[in-house]
């Protein structure tokens, strides 16, 4: 559903049918699989075995992952040391909320949810 609704918002932005091609089948059965297959039987799966709240802060993780992925592996923005240094202090933050005295207890649910980011 969530790809016929980008094509749609796509479309009408171009003033133009997008046309699916043969050639791309391959790869666009790769990324459905891995982006939202996988990453929702991570999410939930996750959810499941894990705290609400607990839930909630992980997959908050999410934007910091995106900032750095974003960056590094496609190269669609350029991050500067000001990024980098919110983008770790965010996520130690995540971090640290889920100490447990003087260790970090994270368990199956906690490291899926972590996962589908």
């Amino acid at each position: 559903m969530a790809g016929i609704i980008t094509i749609a918002i796509y479309s009408i932005a171009r003033k133009k049918l997008l046309v699916f091609k043969k050639e791309n089948l391959p790869r666009v059965l790769t990324v459905a699989s891995f982006q939202t297959v996988i990453q929702y039987i991570c999410f939930y799966l996750g959810l499941s075995l894990t705290s609400g709240v607990k839930g909630t802060l992980l997959s908050g993780c999410s934007v910091f992952f995106a900032i750095l992925v974003s960056s590094f592996i496609f190269k669609m923005e350029k991050i500067g040391l000001r990024q980098i240094a919110a983008c770790i202090v965010g996520f130690t933050g995540m971090l640290l909320v889920n100490l447990s005295g003087l260790e970090l207890t994270l368990n199956l649910g906690d490291v899926l949810v972590l996962l589908s980011a």
